[in-house]
């Protein structure tokens, strides 16, 4: 649980940091296939002319209405956003969803 508690508090830091690029993990593929999409995503930015790229982190405007839709489902206008934005959307809407696991103590055999 310390783990998780962890990941949320960097996720909380990293949204609040405009220079921080969300870039989308294909995790319906298996690890070494995801390795290699992350890296051909972050190719790609690293290629692509300044103007595109500032397009491409530029933040998505914040609306309360957006944050209570399911983290699968972009609206048509959310899809136009920018890569991190829509990242950053996804990400923000299956923290939501996030389940915290609290150990238990279980006696197995009385006395034990």
């Amino acid at each position: 649980t310390a783990t998780r508690r962890y990941a949320k508090k960097q996720m909380q830091w990293f949204r609040k940091d405009d220079r921080f690029i969300f870039v989308p993990v294909p995790l319906s593929q298996p690890s070494s296939l995801r390795v290699d999409a992350v890296a051909n995503t972050i190719k790609e930015l690293c290629t692509i002319p300044r103007e595109e790229f500032e397009k491409e982190i530029a933040p998505a405007p914040v609306d309360n209405d957006r944050k209570k839709a399911k983290a699968e489902e972009l609206t048509d206008e959310e899809s136009m956003l920018p890569l991190s934005a829509r990242t950053k959307l996804t990400n923000e809407r299956q923290g939501k969803n996030m389940k915290f696991y609290q150990s238990k103590r279980h006696t197995l055999v009385t006395g034990s």
